[in-house]
């Protein structure tokens, strides 16, 4: 696993990259597991009202049908489908602003979470965790790879192989999931950068007390 020298890009910095347009978005292969937008709709409407899905689904054009309104693990939606739900809620309700989607996706992943699956995260930590993460990706990608190398108090992450790792939208939900497995195991983080080493690839940094 080979790092850049550079110092990446941390979420303020990818929070302020280019989006890529819409056409290139809506032409990356690869599909992801719907719990990954598990209760998209049910959130935006408790947050901005009963028209909000309306709103959403209208913003996303046709690509919406693809969309239903409380996706399960036995959903498989287009990867495309996720990085565009998440920048129209972030340009309808959040002034375009993506970092400001990171403190609304924690307040519903805290919404959703049951107070004994947080227990055992804690009990867990984030070694254990990240060790297993390797494991868990095909399960909720199907195209691409990631390796992991994980230390005391420290990981590092390599994705290879799809092209929707290029995208800087999907890049940094990445970084913000890493974020939040650390504030649910009640670790500091000392350093969380990205390195996009490649159009078909992105290796992750993070360290933590």
């Amino acid at each position: 696993m080979v790092f850049l020298k550079d110092k990446g890009k941390r979420i303020e910095d990818l929070g302020n990259c280019e989006r890529w347009e819409i056409s290139q978005v809506h032409a990356l292969p690869g599909r992801c597991i719907g719990s990954l937008l598990k209760d998209w709709a049910k959130n935006a409407s408790a947050r901005w009202g009963q028209g909000a899905e309306a709103q959403i689904r209208e913003a996303l054009g046709e690509w919406e049908r693809h969309l239903p309104s409380s996706p399960q693990d036995t959903d498989w939606l287009p990867v495309a489908l996720q990085i565009r739900t998440f920048e129209v809620i972030t340009d309808l309700f959040l002034e375009g602003d993506l970092l400001r989607l990171e403190e609304t996706m924690w307040e519903d992943l805290m919404r959703g979470s049951r107070p004994s699956a947080l227990r055992l995260l804690r009990m867990t930590g984030p070694n254990v965790l990240l060790r297993q993460a390797a494991g868990f990706h095909p399960k909720m990608y199907d195209e691409g790879r990631l390796d992991v190398k994980v230390g005391w108090g420290q990981a590092d992450l390599s994705l290879s192989g799809a092209a929707f790792f290029g995208n800087p939208t999907w890049r940094l939900l990445q970084l913000f999931a890493l974020r939040f497995l650390l504030r649910m195991t009640e670790r500091k983080e000392v350093e969380l950068v990205g390195f996009p080493v490649a159009e078909d690839g992105f290796q992750v940094r993070v360290r933590w007390s």
